[in-house]
């Protein structure tokens, strides 16, 4: 009877341990930006068709159409997400692109993404398989999980 059992236990773990954990949680997929609060106000962003991936060390940020290629590395510790070396690549990935670092003149390409320094730091209200809420000094972000 014992083996029996144990022949359809040890196939169930191979079969478990062979599923992959995302490294970063709920944190890990494509998050499209639906609003952002600063002060009182409330702007939709929904149809501006922003986007935040984030997988391993990095976050890209996208957006409809794909007009440019921006990333960064990132930590998430805890209930904070921090971004550092935030980068631009070319349009047409080209194995020649230098992969520059955003200048503080270039920064006000980010403000779509709530953006507005070059390391910006977000406390992490909200983490669910479906809604992120992050705030920073400047304003709080809602995301959906796209």
């Amino acid at each position: 009877m014992k083996k029996i059992l144990v022949v359809p236990f040890l196939i169930v773990s191979v079969l478990l341990s062979c599923d992959k954990m995302p490294m970063n949680g709920d944190l890990d997929g494509m998050w499209q930006l639906m609003s952002e609060q600063v002060g009182d106000s409330t702007i939709s962003r929904k149809s501006d068709g922003v986007y935040l991936s984030f997988m391993l060390h990095t976050v890209q940020f996208d957006t409809v159409g794909g007009r440019a290629c921006y990333y960064s590395e990132f930590t998430h510790q805890g209930d904070t997400i921090v971004l550092s070396n935030i980068c631009h690549n070319s349009q047409t990935y080209a194995t020649t692109d230098t992969n520059d670092p955003v200048t503080e003149d270039e920064l006000n390409i980010l403000r779509p993404w709530g953006v507005y320094t070059l390391s910006p730091s977000y406390h992490v209200d909200r983490l669910t398989k479906e809604t992120l809420v992050m705030t920073s000094e400047w304003s709080t972000l809602r995301f959906r999980k796209f």
